[in-house]
């Protein structure tokens, strides 16, 4: 959560090495973090422009946009890492996420099933495919990708999905052994770096799931407090 000694070491990198576009893309991942849209983006689209062949830097655009919740730009970059990496399975579930983010399920699910079976050892494109099932609805189908994603990566994310599907299939008592296993985990990770406002938010999800809204509004707080017009925030 050192940010501001992480942009001077990757400037101090940049100034030695002016031609490193994984300085750049670096160097934007960081701004991005401080809500410095504008220099996060340039820096983003500096590296593409040192090394244009490379998909790397189309894919993490393609992230910049996706949250931002500009999905036509995101689609886009994404799709020109596809052309430079056709098989890539990394790009291919992050453009899945895209497509679920606009509702667009059916092409969602077949972005991610390719994804899975490029790439059956990645926790990501079940994440995303569970994701996708969760928000059209088809709950039954979720379970099965999202208890594979918590099996790979065991973490607060995967968990905090693992749980929500429970709850809503009724499963109640191991919908809320996920929800204090996803606190557990966060708070811990947390305290690694206490700038890390995307586990305040979920942590404040799971928390209200169990009830528990002192500390529930606390982390919600403290995420808000921080990015007061996000809309996912919100």
């Amino acid at each position: 959560g050192e940010y501001e000694r992480a942009i001077e070491s990757y400037r101090r990198a940049i100034d030695y090495s002016p031609m490193n576009e994984e300085a750049h893309r670096a160097l934007g991942s960081v701004l991005d973090k401080l809500e410095r849209v504008d220099e996060a983006e340039a820096a983003y689209l500096r590296a593409i422009e040192l090394r244009p062949g490379y998909w790397a830097g189309y894919a993490r655009l393609g992230q910049f946009y996706n949250l931002r919740n500009d999905y036509q730009k995101a689609t886009d970059y994404y799709r020109r890492a596809l052309t430079l990496s056709p098989d890539n399975a990394r790009v291919l579930y992050s453009l899945g996420l895209v497509f679920t983010n606009q509702g667009q399920y059916d092409r969602a699910v077949e972005v991610l099933e390719r994804a899975i079976q490029l790439r059956p050892y990645l926790a990501g494109p079940y994440t995303n495919l569970g994701l996708a099932y969760l928000r059209v609805r088809r709950y039954n189908q979720a379970v099965a990708p999202l208890e594979k994603s918590f099996s790979a990566l065991g973490n607060y994310q995967t968990a905090g999905n693992l749980a929500r599907i429970y709850r809503l299939l009724g499963r109640s008592d191991e919908a809320r052994q996920k929800y204090e296993f996803a606190i557990r985990d966060g708070e811990q990770r947390l305290q690694q770096n206490l700038r890390d406002h995307g586990i305040e938010l979920l942590l404040g999800r799971y928390y209200a799931m169990l009830g528990r809204k002192p500390e529930a509004l606390r982390h919600l707080d403290l995420a808000l407090l921080q990015h007061p017009n996000d809309a996912h925030y919100l």
